[in-house]
């Protein structure tokens, strides 16, 4: 599920450069990402204001967790 989600927010965004450019990142960066498996917690919000893809998604399963236990 993460992959898809990164990969619609980065379509969304105009592929990998302007996806990269408009997240303040690297394009470097977000491979990293992919290869991890996670979105850093202030860059997934920010997927989700800019692309509207959901952050519990993006982030490590424990912060996931930890985010929904206290909402």
């Amino acid at each position: 599920m993460f992959e898809a989600t990164l990969d619609r927010a980065i379509q969304a965004g105009g592929g990998m450069i302007s996806f990269a450019k408009t997240m303040g990142v690297t394009h470097q960066a977000v491979y990293h990402w992919k290869k991890r498996g996670y979105v850093p917690l202030d860059k997934a919000a920010r997927v989700q204001s800019l692309f509207g893809e959901p952050m519990l998604t993006l982030v490590r399963p424990d912060v996931a967790d930890t985010l929904t236990l206290n909402a």
